[in-house]
């Protein structure tokens, strides 16, 4: 990524954005909330 340019700033934003968005995913399967979802679209 560096050879592309981008800062180790940048980076780490990216690897935190990642870390994030698999932290939600985890507490959504966790909990159930797909399933509620397809539960409520009925």
């Amino acid at each position: 990524m560096r050879t592309i340019g981008l800062s180790d700033d940048e980076i780490l934003e990216g690897v935190f954005v990642a870390c994030q968005f698999n932290a939600v995913d985890r507490l959504a399967d966790t909990f159930g909330l797909y399933e509620l979802m397809q539960f409520r679209e009925q």
